[in-house]
């Protein structure tokens, strides 16, 4: 599977994933993004995407670890990834790109949610974009 996790990049940017190649992708608090790092499992595709600035899908990294309860969430609701770096993209893939060929995609619809499923349909679309995981 593969899925998009959005970055405000003052507070977490790719180029900090690549420093320390692997991190808890923690602090979702919104339920509906919740669910879904809640189905990320280990070797899932992760598409790393800069919020606020960019506005675009910046970078890959895979998941390394089941979900397990988010140590900074005091109410045992939400949980954290584990996820290593692969690389990162040589052109993002900005939201206007998602915008003009995917515009029911909750990245589009959906402004707010911070995690998302990534549909298969969309798999040939990001490979002709650059956006490939190893096997």
């Amino acid at each position: 599977m593969l899925y998009l996790l959005k970055s405000d990049p003052e507070t977490y940017a790719f180029g900090d994933l690549l420093r320390d190649r692997e991190t808890n992708w923690d602090g979702v608090r919104n339920v509906q993004a919740s669910r879904v790092l809640a189905a990320i499992r280990p070797g899932d595709g992760l598409l790393i995407y800069h919020s606020n600035t960019d506005k675009a899908v910046v970078g890959l990294a895979q998941a390394v670890s089941l979900p397990e309860p988010d140590p900074g969430d005091a109410t045992g609701k939400f949980v954290q990834v584990r996820i290593r770096v692969l690389r990162a993209l040589e052109r993002p893939v900005t939201l206007g790109d998602f915008k003009a060929a995917w515009p029911e995609f909750a990245l589009v619809r959906q402004s707010r949610l911070s995690c998302m499923a990534i549909p298969e349909t969309m798999d040939r679309w990001l490979a002709e974009r650059g956006v490939a995981f190893p096997n």
